[in-house]
Order: structure tokens, then C-alpha cells, then sequence
């Protein structure tokens, strides 16, 4: 695969945790430099590293990494979902934090990983195609980070939606993006 292949590529694993990461950006209503920087990295390093995971476990994870990969991302995003719309919900007050499952290290390295699990399934073919595993994870994480860092700074100068609705819009842009992995997933593997 030429290394020029390698940006659409990137840009095409980078599109869940940009929604993601915008999801956040929504979440705490402004830009915070301590959670972009904590979205980049998180985003940006889950989408390097796991191309490389799935290149070098390929021989025996393949098969059911691809049966169960989209489940497993359906299932983390919709948690976190639901979970910052629950928040969102019972705020007695509207606050700058409506995300906050989504932020805390644990629901970003969650979220992180669940929107990686396709690069995951990228790296099982890249051995195939000989390119660098290197060069390829570099490109991925590094397209991915600027997508979400993006997203999220983008996201934050949407201060015109109230508080709590920003939760719920947040939390229902993560329950989309599960559903849209599954669907996508069935529909292509049906």
C-alpha cells in the first residue's frame, strides 16, 4: 500500500472517534486545553497502537476479533451513551460538565478503544498489502489526533445549547455511533 494510501485510510478509522471527541467537545461546553490534549492523546494513541496489535495477532485473534469487534464497540459507545444522557437527565442544575462518564480516564480510554477496534481490523490486512507498520500506524494516530482535536474544539463553540441538551446530544452522538458500527458491520457482512 503506498504510503500516500495511507491518509484516506487514516481519515476513514479517524471518523468514529471524531464524533466522539466532538461528543466531548459538547459535553464541556468549552474549550478546556487539558481535555483536548486528553482526547488527542487518547484517540490519537488508541488509533496507532492497535493496527499494530491487530498486525501482530493476526494469526490467532483474527477470526474472532471480526465476529465480535462491532458488538464489543456497540456495546462500550451506547454505555457511555446512555450514560452521559442519565447524567445529563439528572442535573439539578445545568452544568459546564455534561460529559462527565466520557472524560473520566476510565470512559476515555473506554471510548478510545471502542472506536479503534476497526484499526484494529486494519492492521489484520496491512502485513498483506506491505506496508510499513510503522509508517502506518504513525499516519493513522496521527490523522486521528488532528481529526478529534478538531471535532473537539469545533464542538466547544457550540455554547448556544443549553447545558443539559448538550448532554443528551452528546450522549445520543456516542449511541450513534455504535449503532452505526453495528449496522455498518451486519450490512457488510450479511
Amino acid at each position: 500500500m503506498p504510503s500516500l494510501s495511507l491518509v484516506p485510510l487514516g481519515l476513514g478509522l479517524a471518523v468514529d472517534a471524531a464524533v466522539v471527541a466532538a461528543a466531548a467537545g459538547l459535553g464541556t461546553g468549552r474549550l478546556k486545553l487539558r481535555v483536548l490534549l486528553a482526547v488527542t492523546l487518547a484517540f490519537g494513541v488508541a488509533q496507532a497502537v492497535m493496527p499494530l496489535v491487530g498486525a501482530s495477532v493476526m494469526t490467532w485473534v483474527g477470526a474472532w476479533v471480526a465476529s465480535w469487534d462491532h458488538w464489543i464497540a456497540f456495546v462500550v459507545l451506547c454505555a457511555l451513551g446512555v450514560r452521559a444522557i442519565a447524567h445529563s437527565l439528572r442535573s439539578a442544575e445545568p452544568s459546564e460538565d455534561v460529559a462527565p462518564s466520557l472524560l473520566t480516564p476510565f470512559g476515555l480510554l473506554s471510548a478510545a478503544v471502542a472506536t479503534s477496534i476497526d484499526a484494529l481490523g486494519a492492521g489484520l490486512a496491512l502485513p498483506a498489502t506491505g506496508t510499513s507498520l510503522p509508517l502506518a500506524a504513525s499516519v493513522i494516530g496521527a490523522t486521528t489526533a488532528v481529526c478529534c482535536a478538531t471535532a473537539y474544539a469545533v464542538a466547544t463553540l457550540t455554547r448556544r445549547i443549553p447545558g443539559r441538551a448538550s448532554g443528551v446530544l452528546a450522549g445520543l452522538a456516542l449511541v450513534g455511533v455504535g449503532i452505526h458500527i453495528l449496522i455498518e458491520h451486519l450490512a457488510t457482512h450479511a
